[in-house]
């Protein structure tokens, strides 16, 4: 494994849950804390919500080294015996209605992870073509490095540990979404860009992109 690994869970709210689904998850946070103290030292989190695409979504990012987040999964069913975390699932379910977990090997993590709120988080998922998904690391690596030379923030990447195969994940945290287009704009206009996107095209068998607000 590399240094880290993210765990993202997708939650679909029931309509107008959204906040008070936030609300529970920095308790969670809180509770993890509180009952855990220097436990899991290097544990981070961070949340957004949908900005694009299917609405009533909130996600819950875990940042941890391999060996945090192991022993956190492995206390697991101990932290649910807690009389507070039987409390604040049962409150959890009345305002979800479904939720995947993600499990992704961390390249890059974003430079300012828990601290990144009320920005977008610009989020490109791409399918590697079979066996391609170390070159289009190294690819996306190039292109953060060109960026990071005109001032542009750095990429944070990840690869799938779990769903399909040969997943690879680029975002970058922006201002707002206008701060996105004017980013997309800068690096459009580099000549080495050009270059890089037509060696994309071969790494690549399709992509999408999402937007998330950083809460």
């Amino acid at each position: 494994m590399r240094d880290q690994v993210l765990m993202r869970l997708v939650f679909r709210t029931r309509y107008g849950k959204v906040d008070e689904l936030l609300s529970l998850m920095r308790k969670n946070e809180a509770l993890v804390a509180e009952l855990y103290p220097n436990t899991f030292p290097d544990l981070r989190f961070r949340y957004l919500v949908d900005y694009g695409g299917d609405m009533f979504h909130v996600v819950t990012e875990t940042l941890a080294s391999p060996a945090n987040f192991i022993q956190w999964m492995q206390q697991v069913d101990e932290m649910y015996q807690h009389v507070e975390y039987k409390v604040w699932f049962n409150q959890m379910v009345t305002c979800t209605e479904a939720g995947t977990r993600e499990l992704w090997r961390v390249h890059a993590a974003p430079p300012r992870f828990s601290d990144a709120r009320a920005g977008v988080c610009a989020r490109n998922v791409y399918q590697a073509r079979y066996g391609k998904a170390d070159a289009l690391v190294e690819h996306l690596m190039t292109e953060s490095k060109l960026a990071q030379r005109h001032d542009i923030p750095p990429l944070a990447l990840y690869t799938d540990l779990s769903g399909p195969m040969f997943t690879v994940v680029s975002s970058r945290d922006h201002d707002s979404l206008a701060a996105w287009e004017q980013t997309l704009q800068k690096i459009d206009a580099l000549p080495e860009y050009g270059q890089w996107r037509k060696q994309l095209l071969g790494m690549v068998e399709v992509g999408r992109r999402e937007f998330y607000k950083l809460v």
